[in-house]
């Protein structure tokens, strides 16, 4: 089951995070949390909850998948959109690889624009970091020069 955030329109005081908001059937949907939400109504769902506790149970804390990059999204023009068939309107151009990261090692260089991973449309930085956990596959597609290219790798720990 995929990972969510539910947003509630409950008032969250002080003292209310970590409870639980539940469906009207009494399902649990989620573990409400004031803090993420800065303030407002929001429930972190069970399946992230899940995988939080389940990381913290086998390694003490939550291994972050980390690829040595940094981006900031940009809009797609019209043309390469249409020639490569996306329906995305953004991507992630990448204006740093570090140096012996993952995505150095794969060959992500500085100016290609990311487009997906794992098949899954990349339109902000959000998308890497609910998608990639430390040891595990990745395939990332992108565009470079006009052309795309895709490359498969395994995303490192993130540093401490």
């Amino acid at each position: 089951m995929p990972e969510y955030i539910v947003s509630t329109d409950a008032d969250l005081y002080p003292g209310s995070s970590g409870g639980a908001l539940l469906a009207a059937d009494g399902t649990l949907i989620g573990l409400l949390n004031r803090g993420f939400g800065r303030g407002l109504g929001v429930a972190l769902g069970t399946p992230l909850v899940a995988r939080v506790v389940t990381a913290l149970l086998q390694h003490g804390r939550v291994p972050r998948g980390y690829l040595g990059l940094k981006m900031q999204c940009v809009t797609l023009p019209d043309a390469l959109r249409v020639t490569h068939s996306l329906a995305q309107e953004s991507g992630l151009l990448v204006i740093h690889v570090e140096p012996g990261s993952a995505a150095d090692a794969v060959g992500v260089l500085m100016g290609d624009t990311l487009i997906s991973l794992d098949g899954a449309p990349l339109d902000d930085v959000s998308g890497i970091r609910e998608r990639l956990a430390a040891g595990r596959t990745f395939t990332l597609e992108l565009l470079r020069g006009g052309n795309r290219h895709t490359f498969a790798g395994t995303a490192a720990a993130s540093p401490a």
